[in-house]
């Protein structure tokens, strides 16, 4: 069933919905998927509240002695408010994050994240800085880009395309879409650029090229929301999601040596500066977070996070 068509009929009756982990708090219910499910919604009509993110991508690894990869750009994200919809049951895909890459490559792209007609975009991938002549990569384009790679040449942004993500006409005032580009690698530097955030484009290349900064959703704290996370996971991304609900932060690029380009807030990987020290992280899985680069051909570039899907409604 597409949502065109939940658009259609009548309301009233008791609204009911089951799927994912479930938790009731402050006259709310929240469906927290971390996995591809169902929601099922029976009963009666009704209206929901919607969060889709999608995975983040990974972050690009530089060659050596000198290049240095862009951060990964932050899965799409999609908010939508007061979204009708009907008895039936919706399938929910949640897109996984980009794999880390080894030298001279390409960060890889998140996967999408889907619910109704409506699709997240994977990130984009940070792009490669390589050494000598050749030109270094630019980030590749996804719900938010991915940086640059810079080496003895500075990569392109990777353009957002979550932004111009075609939606159904009668959704455009109740679904908002999330994405910015990653930074620009910086030419005769060595440092790649940061991935592109859900509320921030990723900064260029430097010292500290850091990662876009997420988008805030404070309907979705994560102190709620973090009996839904897997018990191992929760350390990192009860801090990285905060009680002001940050998603979709992209990953800092790597550079120079110095301190490490940090990810943006919501889950964004930290790119590495240091050959000697790889400081190179992943993303939070949950966020939608890019990865961090890597730079100098110091070891395998960050892994982008997982998404996720939350649907809420009062009770």
């Amino acid at each position: 069933m597409s949502i065109v068509q939940t658009l259609i009929g009548s309301f009233g009756g008791a609204f009911s919905a089951s799927g994912g982990t479930e938790i009731i708090d402050g006259g709310i219910k929240y469906h927290v998927f971390t996995a591809s499910s169902d929601l099922v919604v029976s009963g009666a009509e009704g209206n929901i509240n919607l969060l889709l993110v999608a995975g983040g991508g990974s972050g690009g690894a530089g060659s050596g002695p000198t290049g240095g990869g862009g951060g990964g750009g932050a899965g799409g994200v999609l908010n939508g408010t007061t979204v009708p919809i009907t008895v039936g049951t919706y399938p929910i895909v949640i897109g996984t994050g980009g794999a880390g890459v080894p030298t001279n490559s390409a960060g890889n792209p998140g996967g999408n994240t889907t619910f109704f007609s409506l699709t997240a975009n994977g990130g984009g991938g940070g792009g490669t800085g390589l050494n000598g002549p050749a030109a270094s990569m630019a980030g590749l384009p996804g719900g938010s880009g991915g940086g640059g790679g810079a080496d003895s040449s500075g990569g392109a942004l990777g353009p957002a395309t979550q932004p111009t993500q075609p939606q159904p006409a009668p959704l455009t005032p109740l679904v908002i879409q999330y994405g910015n580009n990653g930074g620009t690698g910086a030419s005769g530097s060595d440092s790649g650029a940061g991935g592109g955030g859900a509320s921030a484009s990723g900064g260029p290349g430097s010292t500290n090229a850091v990662g876009g900064d997420g988008q805030p959703f404070p309907a979705l704290p994560a102190p709620v929301l973090a009996p839904a996370i897997p018990v191992p996971l929760q350390p990192s991304w009860i801090p990285a999601v905060g009680p002001t609900g940050f998603f979709g932060g992209g990953g800092g690029g790597g550079g120079n040596d110095g301190d490490p380009s940090v990810g943006g807030a919501g889950g964004g990987g930290q790119g590495d500066n240091n050959s000697a020290d790889p400081s190179v992280t992943p993303a939070v899985d949950f966020t939608g977070g890019g990865g961090g680069g890597e730079s100098r051909a110091s070891g395998p570039s960050g892994a982008g996070g997982d998404g996720i899907a939350i649907i809420w409604y009062p009770v």
